[in-house]
């Protein structure tokens, strides 16, 4: 396998992921995030102590991601008897709840990150795996089909965003890692809603209630990133202009009067997107409480 590093194509060993998770739900959930993240890597997931020993046996995997609580030990743990047992195994905690002692624990186990799966744990899982691996070196990367169909049918497949030719293909990559890792997580939030909301034998009101909540989640999502997309196209637009009038690109360069014009523009359409999704917002509040009065009825 080939990367860039310092501006030079050099070869690197094919990397392989360990996930330890007892919980089905979040290891399907963070297995997804990190096939997703890194398509070129093998991602191997165990919930089980006899699985982990005879992984811990064979080795050979770059980053090991394990949950604190796994039933049948702690992660924290498992991840030190990694580490000792393989020192060039960078590990990382990610876990629903964080030790109280976890910077001790850090210092004894050589820990390279800790999250928790909170939607910032989540944003920042990819990028905490990719340090781990490279430490901190950039190595391009293809993305995968879903990120792809992501960029293409944004527009940004081809390096060219709708209205826009000139995003590059790596801001494009962080936003469709961005917005996979956000559904991840939300996801996982809706796997907790429905299982708080919807028990064995629950009647059939509490079910209407979290298929309701359920529908305003997914349409809260949708918006949201509907709107980050616009403004992240414009938001690169406005990155090329500036560019261009600084001169730091290959691009016909830009006069002050142009630059201005553009610029006014641009921050225009950023007010008409805002205004737009408020009205979206405002909408779709006063519809909810309609469907929550007949829930009640």
């Amino acid at each position: 396998m080939l990367c860039i590093a310092d501006g030079e194509m050099v070869a690197i060993t094919p990397c392989r992921l360990l996930l330890i998770d007892s919980d089905p739900v979040d290891a399907d959930l963070a297995g997804a995030l990190l096939a997703g993240s890194f398509p070129e890597c093998e991602l191997v997931i165990v919930a089980d102590a006899i699985a982990f020993a005879e992984l811990l046996a064979a080795g050979g995997f770059s980053v090991v991601i394990a949950e604190q609580a796994l039933g049948w030990a702690l992660g924290t743990d498992v991840l030190a008897t990694f580490s000792a047992r393989h020192p060039g195994t960078a590990t990382v905690l990610f876990a629903r709840s964080i030790p109280h002692d976890i910077q001790k624990l850090r210092s004894r186990i050589s820990l390279h990150a800790c999250l928790k799966k909170d939607e910032a744990g989540f944003l920042k899982l990819a990028a905490v795996v990719e340090s781990a691996m490279y430490g901190g070196q950039r190595h391009e990367r293809q993305p995968s089909d879903a990120i792809l169909k992501e960029q293409k049918d944004n527009g940004l497949h081809t390096g060219k965003a709708k209205e826009d030719p000139g995003i590059l293909p790596p801001a494009d990559r962080f936003f469709s890692l961005r917005k996979l890792a956000a559904e991840v997580f939300h996801q996982w939030e809706l796997a907790s809603l429905k299982s708080r909301y919807r028990p064995p034998g629950s009647p059939e009101r509490a079910n209407q209630l979290a298929e309701w909540k359920i529908r305003q989640m997914n349409e809260d999502f949708r918006i949201t990133w509907d709107e980050k997309l616009e403004m992240y196209v414009l938001d690169a637009q406005q990155a090329r202009l500036n560019a261009r009038y600084l001169r730091v690109v290959n691009d016909e360069p830009l006069s002050p009067a142009e630059f201005l014009l553009q610029t006014k523009q641009i921050s225009k359409r950023k007010k008409q997107t805002r205004k737009k999704y408020r009205k979206i917002r405002d909408e779709s509040e006063i519809r909810r409480r309609k469907e929550r009065a007949a829930l009640d009825g």
